[in-house]
């Protein structure tokens, strides 16, 4: 590894005071952020005084005290019920334990997904397909004495931050490197069936060499596949403590924004937040949740909250402060039922006179997607229901780099992918991008426009 935190250097987690209620702890630790101490000054996670701070992001109680936003609301921005492009995604795997679903904002949003034993990207800007990855190997008959002879499949997958390069978990337990650009393997464990399935995988925030794995068996790798490391050789992969982690699948991994902390949330209903970069123990527990965790979101703006979505079990949504050293301040500040399993969350910034909201998608009975906004407090706006015929397992918001709107994207296990607009949008529509359609991935093949 080339970067470490000097523990003798401040910490940047904050504390709050532990006197408030949870809501208004949550509000305070919010407003720290919306509106943030000048630099020369000392962070004080309780500043109510607007007039020493710079305002980043203006909150919705702001925007609603100028006469010239009076139209503005906290259920002003909505989802269309109406997606306006569909995309089939045939071989997309309707399960709860692989992530095969990636997104990177590089060069206008690149969406990456596996079909099978495929990896296909697409490009928001020009909405060309091309296939990134296939694997080949075979699983051995005596390892699955329940198979004939089987193709391995890939089960995770995560691109580097340049989106250079796409990390491919399998069945099998293989970790392979791909370069998107030249369609070749770089880098491979070459393990089949040690019985370690890769099931989530993270690529570092801020650097193109270092990856975490998290595998069936509730272990978490840290993966440096540079081709000199310590000592003038490769650095293989370490273990993050296994006895003080997750004792069952791991379902999820993120990392935060600002690439200090690292999220997993497991099946044996833990949600741990690590500090890879400076110890292979867990520094925060939640053992709060009755269902698996698979639905994770850390806030974008201020790096101490993070959002979980429950299983089947649990059904709840809950956002967490994970400020302090102690469990005093590491608790849920703010939490909400919803109608089903949570499959998937997605926190969107405030932006352009828009209030922060979170997006998620479910499971059980009714394939909801549901918007939430989260200031002052976590409510509910707007639920979609059976937008897919099975559950949606992964929801992104983006800014579309041709029309300028703010789109949602679900992956469900119907193999339909669905981007459907916002309104009002929080850029004003220039172009339409996409006419009614759908498109098939399989069309790649057959298309000479695309490689």
């Amino acid at each position: 590894m080339d970067r470490f935190i000097d523990p003798q250097k401040p910490t940047r987690y904050t504390r709050c005071d532990s006197s408030k209620s949870d809501t208004s702890l949550y509000s305070q630790c919010l407003s720290n952020e919306l509106y943030p101490t000048h630099p020369n000054q000392t962070h004080n996670p309780l500043l109510n005084s607007k007039s020493t701070s710079q305002l980043l992001y203006p909150s919705t109680l702001d925007i609603l005290s100028k006469s010239q936003h009076k139209s503005v609301s906290l259920s002003s921005f909505k989802m269309e019920e109406k997606s306006f492009y569909n995309l089939d995604a045939v071989g997309f795997e309707n399960d709860y334990y692989t992530n095969n679903v990636d997104w990177n904002e590089s060069n206008g949003g690149i969406l990456t997904i596996a079909l099978d034993s495929t990896v296909y990207g697409m490009n928001m800007t020009n909405n060309k397909i091309h296939t990134v990855a296939k694997v080949d190997e075979i699983l051995a008959t005596s390892a699955v004495p329940t198979y004939s002879v089987l193709n391995d499949k890939v089960t995770s997958l995560t691109s580097s931050p340049d989106a250079n390069k796409i990390a491919i978990g399998t069945f099998g337990g293989s970790v392979q490197v791909w370069n998107v650009e030249t369609q070749t393997k770089v880098f491979s464990s070459n393990k089949i069936l040690d019985h370690k399935r890769i099931c989530a995988m993270a690529w570092s925030k801020d650097t193109p060499y270092v990856f975490i794995t998290g595998s069936n068996d509730g272990s978490i790798h840290v993966h440096d596949i540079r081709e000199n490391g310590v000592g003038g050789r490769r650095q293989h992969s370490y273990s993050m403590d296994i006895e003080s982690g997750h004792q069952q699948t791991i379902c999820n991994l993120k990392w935060s924004d600002d690439g200090m902390n690292l999220a997993s949330g497991g099946n044996d209903n833990k949600l741990l937040v690590w500090s890879p970069y400076r110890s292979n123990k867990p520094v925060v527990e939640f053992k709060d949740h009755s269902g698996a965790v698979k639905a994770m979101a850390w806030c974008p703006y201020n790096h101490n909250l993070l959002a979980s979505g429950g299983g089947h079990a649990d059904k709840r949504i809950c956002i967490r402060s994970i400020v302090g050293d102690d469990h005093q301040h590491q608790r849920i500040v703010q939490e909400i039922q919803t109608s089903g399993q949570v499959c998937g969350l997605f926190w969107i910034k405030p932006i352009h006179g828009r209030a922060s909201h979170i997006i998620s998608c479910h499971g059980d009975i009714d394939s909801s997607l549901s918007l939430w906004s989260v200031h002052p407090k976590l409510n509910h706006v707007q639920t979609l229901k059976k937008q897919h015929s099975m559950r949606a397992l992964f929801v992104q918001h983006f800014i579309h780099p041709t029309s300028n709107r703010d789109v949602i994207m679900t992956v469900s296990g119907d193999e339909i992918i669905q981007f459907r607009y916002t309104t009002p949008s929080s850029i004003i529509e220039t172009t339409k991008l996409y006419k009614k359609r759908k498109h098939d991935f399989a069309s790649i093949n057959h298309n000479n426009n695309i490689r």
